[in-house]
This record gives C-alpha cells, sequence and structure tokens, in this order.
C-alpha cells in the first residue's frame, strides 16, 4: 500500500509541473572555524533545503554567532552556544561558530544568493532554554544590509 502512495506522490509531482533539480553532493571546505559544507567551488556554503539560521549573542563584550543549517525544530542551548573551537571539532561540519561581527559578515557572504537567513538574538548565559531577545540595531542593520546586498533573504530583523 505504501508504495502506491509513493508513486502516487511522485506522479502527482509529475502533473502539477514541479520542477526536479538534480542535486550533486556538498564537499568540505576551510572557514575560520573548520569544516563547513560546501559547493563544488570550495568556498561558498552549499543550499540548505530549509535555510541556515543565525544565533547570535554578547558574551564578554564581543558579539558571538553561531550559524547551523535550517530545521523544523527548537536548538538547545548545547547546540548553539559552542565556542569556534568545539565547532572546527564537529565531525558534521554543519557549526560554524565565529567572534565578531565582521567574521560573521565574511560567513555570510558564503552562502548561495536566495539563500534564506533566519537570524535569533539570544541570551547568554543559557538556561535549560534559549531565550530570545531583539538583536541590537548595529548587529541587526549590519547583517541585513550585507544579506540584501548578497541577494540573501533574511527573517528576524528589522
Amino acid at each position: 500500500m505504501w508504495r502506491a502512495r509513493v508513486l502516487i506522490l511522485i506522479v502527482s509531482g509529475v502533473s502539477l509541473g514541479c520542477e526536479w533539480a538534480e542535486v550533486g553532493p556538498a564537499t568540505a571546505g576551510p572557514t575560520a572555524s573548520g569544516a563547513t559544507p560546501t559547493d563544488d567551488t570550495g568556498n561558498r556554503l552549499a543550499h540548505q533545503m530549509k535555510g541556515y539560521e543565525l544565533y547570535c549573542w554578547q558574551q564578554d563584550g564581543s558579539y558571538h554567532f553561531t550559524l547551523l543549517p535550517g530545521t523544523n525544530r527548537n536548538k538547545l542551548p548545547g547546540e548553539v552556544f559552542v565556542s569556534p573551537e568545539e565547532a572546527s571539532r564537529n565531525t558534521s561540519g554543519l557549526t560554524i561558530t565565529v567572534v565578531g561581527l565582521s567574521a560573521v559578515l565574511a560567513e555570510i557572504a558564503r552562502l548561495p544568493s536566495d539563500e534564506l537567513l533566519v537570524v535569533y538574538a539570544v541570551r547568554y548565559p543559557p538556561t535549560d532554554e534559549l531565550e530570545y531577545l531583539q538583536a541590537p540595531e548595529d548587529v541587526a542593520y549590519a547583517l541585513r544590509d550585507e544579506a540584501e546586498e548578497l541577494g540573501v533573504r533574511v527573517l528576524g530583523l528589522p
């Protein structure tokens, strides 16, 4: 029975005029924090089906940022609050953590054009769950301006 349902979905997709894109494997490339998913240029980040999530927080007078692939679930503090050293040891290569606005702008510049970037400001130090805040204006405007210039779609900023 499940095979029939899968076939119906595939046929429905074709009959509705859906376009199918060929997807190639991502290769790993170096960043400020270690290996990350890249496309065949070795420098640009690979397109993620659900875009990327960027978490920012202030710690010890500096802005910290973690870039993660988008998902349909809330992240845990242990996934967001990682040091650049911890991120570089992440064997999946899907966590990028940087310190400083210029460092995160360089990472945003690696996103594919028309990618979705959802930005969250979170309170530090964390509790059991992330507490969401409004991003500081200087950070919000710098992120938004850089993303717009690159053709990256941004949610969560003014």
